[in-house]
């Protein structure tokens, strides 16, 4: 493999491990963290605590679908070299 490309694979499962585990965090968080990040997020924009938690919920399902679609990109790459 040439130092590119596995530059290339380094890259992207740095992004598919964050994703997912980031996705997981979002869609899986307490009350009270959901709390602490509303409340950076409130000096720049209102949200009210039960949109925010759909809002975080959504962007956890986001992430982790997009993590899961660089692991199918990365597969199929993989199996067509």
């Amino acid at each position: 493999m040439i130092p590119i490309g596995a530059i290339k694979y380094t890259i992207l499962a740095a992004i598919l491990v964050l994703s997912i585990f980031t996705g997981i965090k979002f869609i899986f968080a307490s009350d009270v963290r959901r709390e602490v990040w509303r409340s950076i997020i409130k000096r720049y924009v209102y949200l009210s605590q039960k949109r925010f938690r759909r809002l975080s919920i959504i962007l956890g399902w986001i992430l982790l679908l997009f993590g899961l679609y660089v692991a199918y990109s990365q597969i199929v790459d993989l199996i067509g070299n």
